[in-house]
């Protein structure tokens, strides 16, 4: 069974989908949606930017263990397929999410909340060592050979980012799986 605060938070998501900032979205909104009363919000949150904030915070961590839950570094390609994977399973859920986790500059304006900057940048980072190892993993295989290539790292979040937001947007006539093939075929050309 939801606590209020659950229903509260679950209210502000589903808000998210369609008005990321929530400029648009009041309280009362929020309360109607949850179902309960506005004041009640209050006794949980003193301000809609305090609410905002928490429910970001709260999508970043679920989010975050999505992305960096234990995979099996079996092979490269299994690895990176299932790592992928993880990232689409995210976008598909909230895009908006992702885009502020791939970034390099955190520049939209709904998470200019210090938190969330901080979690942001801390998701960055475990991504970055994820990678990292799956990296690693597709030199020892003698799949990729990483070099200092300028932009690689560039080029392949370009990859990722572009054609799964295409994808989740259907603009691309492509399978789940056909889509994770062929961002790992093109991350291994960039690669080599």
């Amino acid at each position: 069974m939801l606590t209020t605060k659950d229903k509260i938070l679950d209210s502000v998501i589903s808000f998210i989908k369609d008005e990321p900032t929530l400029k648009q979205v009041s309280m009362s909104q929020i309360a109607e949606r949850a179902g309960i009363g506005k004041s009640t919000v209050y006794d949980y949150f003193e301000t809609k930017d305090a609410l905002v904030e928490e429910t970001y915070l709260y999508l970043f961590d679920k989010y975050h263990k999505i992305l960096l839950q234990e995979i099996d570094m079996t092979s490269y390609k299994e690895t990176m397929i299932r790592q992928l994977s993880l990232i689409l399973e995210v976008v598909e859920d909230a895009k908006i999410i992702m885009e502020a986790i791939m970034a390099a500059q955190n520049e939209l304006v709904v998470f200019n909340y210090k938190h969330c900057s901080t979690k942001i940048q801390s998701i960055q980072k475990a991504m970055e060592n994820r990678f990292g190892q799956i990296f690693i993993l597709g030199t020892q295989e003698n799949i990729i050979h990483v070099t200092n290539k300028p932009y690689a790292s560039n080029i392949i979040q370009a990859l990722i980012s572009g054609l799964m937001f295409q994808y989740t947007d259907g603009k691309i006539d492509i399978s789940r799986q056909g889509l994770l093939e062929l961002i790992y075929e093109e991350m291994v050309k960039v690669l080599n």
